[in-house]
């Protein structure tokens, strides 16, 4: 049995680093899969920029853009636009999906990490979030990997809902909820109300990479780096 994943990325001004995020949904060697880009109204054509990305199938792909206006940033914060793009993206582009996960425009997924999610909600009905490793990638200002063979990994405890980013995690998506955020990242309050909506049942881990988080404040990644830790 394939099951049919929704990847819902969100994004906000970052031509550069979206590209790397996309190929790593592209490359997945699990190919059931549906890209949903919730895009907070960035100042460039990213349409254009998606589409010239190798890989890119225009039935694969939905492109998002909230409706916010340049005039309103200033009296909503970042946590609450990024929350409203998400659940806007969502709640008008019914994509039928069994499964869901999230990207942010400046991380990337390992290639395997749909394959490997599939197979635990396939093989085990009980499985209602699988989540893995993360890994944190330290550039320079020179846009250059200053440890590429020493990767720091955040990995889960007693509650997971507490200790992970929403790069690495996958849901089963009756548990979907509508994002929220106030004055903390919103994953945090999505990962809270997911862990109370699944009674803090069938969340397994997976003692593997899945995903890879950019340290932020720094550029892209060089497309060699990005080709080295995504094998």
């Amino acid at each position: 049995m394939q099951l049919d994943i929704l990847c819902v990325l969100s994004s906000y001004n970052r031509p550069t680093m979206i590209i790397d995020a996309v190929k790593s949904v592209f490359k997945q060697t699990y190919k059931k899969w549906h890209l949903l880009i919730a895009d907070d109204g960035s100042d460039y054509d990213v349409e254009s920029t998606i589409s010239s990305i190798d890989g890119y199938d225009p039935t694969k792909v939905t492109l998002f853009r909230s409706d916010y206006e340049e005039r309103e940033y200033s009296q909503i914060t970042s946590y609450n636009r990024l929350a409203s793009c998400i659940t806007k993206a969502v709640e008008k582009n019914l994509i039928y999906s069994d499964l869901m996960c999230y990207l942010c425009d400046d991380d990337w997924y390992h290639r395997s990490w749909f394959r490997r999610a599939m197979d635990v909600f396939t093989s085990d009905l009980t499985a209602n979030v699988v989540y893995g490793k993360l890994y944190y990638i330290h550039t320079d200002e020179s846009d250059k990997v200053t440890n590429p063979n020493d990767f720091l990994f955040k990995t889960s405890f007693v509650d997971p809902s507490n200790n992970m980013d929403h790069n690495q995690f996958m849901h089963r998506s009756k548990f979907y909820r509508p994002w929220v955020a106030y004055d903390s990242p919103p994953d945090a309050r999505y990962l809270n109300n997911l862990w109370v909506s699944t009674d803090k049942q069938g969340w397994l881990s997976l003692p593997l990479p899945v995903a890879y988080k950019r340290c932020h404040g720094f550029n892209a990644m060089s497309r060699k780096d990005y080709t080295k830790t995504c094998e």
